[in-house]
């Protein structure tokens, strides 16, 4: 194969785009991207979304008009800092790369999958006023997003052939509307 024919393949079948914060869901998340990207020769793009809480502790929920108070809000440097150290940690392969967006993080995680083949979110089985305040980012981007979504619980099993094959895996063809 040239270089030329996997320029044109890797256009053609897109991206690998996995959504990343500092959650155990998200780790996995990132390892099974990694794996999979690996595994089938995509390039593999790590989203983290700053949303605008990082600016304030004071933060319009999700879910609901009202106002909620978020204390210990991490610093764009702090946030890039820890971002980097996990995207490293997954030994990127040379063409990977690292994004950090500032936005809504399922509208952004969304928008940066428009083009790939596959977007891999981390689940974080949020209840009770954990997730009216921060909505579920995977559920927005399974009934969001224009690609497949592989939405990773915090206890994959990070082989993803594996994890497919005995159905721990949610995957979900999205077509890009609410149902």
């Amino acid at each position: 194969m040239t270089a030329d024919t996997d320029t044109i393949e890797r256009v053609e079948h897109g991206d690998v785009v996995v959504g990343i914060d500092d959650s155990v869901s998200s780790r996995m998340a990132l390892d099974w991207a990694a794996k999979w990207a690996r595994s089938t020769g995509a390039r593999l793009r790590a989203v983290h979304v700053l949303d605008f809480a990082a600016s304030s502790p004071l933060v319009w929920t999700s879910q609901f008009p009202a106002m909620a108070y978020v204390p210990d809000i991490p610093t764009r440097a702090n946030a890039e800092e820890a971002m980097s150290a996990l995207f490293h940690a997954a030994a990127p392969e040379p063409d990977w790369t690292l994004e950090i967006r500032d936005g809504i993080v399922g509208r952004e995680l969304v928008s940066a999958a428009r083009t790939a083949q596959l977007l891999v979110v981390g689940t974080r089985e949020h209840v009770g006023p954990g997730r009216l305040i921060s909505g579920s980012v995977s559920h927005y981007c399974v009934t969001h997003a224009g690609c497949p979504v592989a939405a990773v619980p915090p206890t994959a099993d990070p082989h993803p052939v594996a994890q497919a094959a005995n159905q721990d895996l949610a995957v979900a063809a999205a077509t890009g509307s609410t149902p």
